[in-house]
């Protein structure tokens, strides 16, 4: 029985990539990339400076050197919506449809899309 609850953030953080969140924004066409590494403009404060946001899709993290923000999934999501990291973590729960199952032995949750 799946139902759509609370969800450990380390959890979102292991199931969605970088690459997907920025699918979801329909930003990856606007980067640079080589190899492991995307670059462009930052897509939080609407940049114009071509080198100034770097992800990296290996260690699934991103920054901007202009607005000195940066992070994981969640803290990118947070900062493009401008909304709390709860929020969103519900958010990208959402999206991508991350459900909670109930355990049956342990009674914790587990997540999977």
């Amino acid at each position: 029985m799946s139902k759509m609850g609370f969800i450990n953030p380390t959890s979102i953080k292991l199931l969605v990539s970088i690459e997907q969140v920025l699918e979801h924004y329909d930003l990856l066409q606007g980067l640079n990339r080589r190899g492991n590494i995307l670059w462009g403009k930052c897509p939080i404060h609407n940049g114009h400076n071509e080198t100034q946001f770097r992800v990296n899709l290996k260690k699934n993290s991103w920054n901007c050197f202009t607005c000195d923000k940066g992070g994981n999934i969640i803290d990118f999501v947070a900062a493009k919506e401008n909304v709390r990291v709860c929020v969103a973590t519900s958010l990208i729960q959402k999206w991508f449809e991350i459900q909670t199952i109930a355990h049956p032995e342990r009674k914790l949750f587990v997540s999977y899309y």
